[in-house]
Parts: C-alpha cells; sequence; structure tokens
C-alpha cells in the first residue's frame, strides 16, 4: 500500500539476452580504441603486434601460435582484435619489445616502437 507522496520505484533490470552483446561490444570498443593508436598501451610486460592487413582466421592462429612460442615461457597470454582492417595481437610476457622483434622470423617487421611497445608486421608476400 503506498501513502499519498510516495512514488512506486520500479526496478528495471537489463534482460539477460541484451548483457552479453552489450558488455562484448564495450570490451570491443575500449580494445579498439587501444588498436587505433588512443592512450591505452600494453602493459610492461606486454606487447602489441599490428598487422594492418586482411587475414583469414586460420592465418590469425598460426600467427598466434608463433608468437606464443617465441616467449620462451611456461605461460603466455595473448589476446587478438580485428577492427577494420588492422588486427592486433596482445601478447604476454614479452620484456624486451626489439629483441621479441628481433626474433620474429616470419613475415617482416616494418616497424618497431618501443616506446609504445608496439611491432608492426607484415605477414602478405
Amino acid at each position: 500500500m503506498r501513502h499519498r507522496g510516495e512514488s512506486r520505484r520500479e526496478s528495471r533490470a537489463l534482460p539477460q539476452s541484451l548483457f552479453a552483446p552489450l558488455v562484448a561490444a564495450l570490451v570491443t570498443t575500449l580494445f579498439s580504441l587501444g588498436a587505433v593508436g588512443c592512450s591505452i598501451s600494453p602493459a610492461k610486460d606486454q606487447v602489441r603486434i599490428e598487422i594492418q592487413e586482411e587475414i583469414s582466421d586460420t592465418e590469425k592462429d598460426r600467427i598466434v601460435d608463433k608468437l606464443e612460442a617465441l616467449t620462451n615461457s611456461s605461460w603466455t597470454t595473448t589476446k587478438t582484435m580485428s577492427v577494420n582492417r588492422t588486427v592486433t595481437i596482445m601478447v604476454e610476457p614479452v620484456s624486451d619489445v626489439k629483441a621479441f622483434a628481433e626474433s620474429i622470423q616470419f613475415g617482416k617487421v616494418v616497424e618497431v616502437k618501443e616506446a609504445k611497445r608496439t611491432i608492426l608486421l607484415s605477414v602478405k608476400e
């Protein structure tokens, strides 16, 4: 029972069916901002690999496997994002960006931005 002057508050929760797509869109947007040069930088033990070419998912998976092997670590974390024609792969742990770039024996390292912990890679022949 409500008394005069009281308003009835209705709690409207976000339907479950909308929650996951909204969260995915938010994460995608935040990650893509980092992929296109926003101020979001890789952590001190991460390196960002940018491939500004269209590649297949199979090709991307092969590249990720090769990059993970180059870390020489018992554990490796990779995050992959494709936005427009740019594929961004975050790899960790990587302590030395320049040495990591020099160890890449597939494709062509186009540029190494040590301060931004970013390697531009071309994989098309």
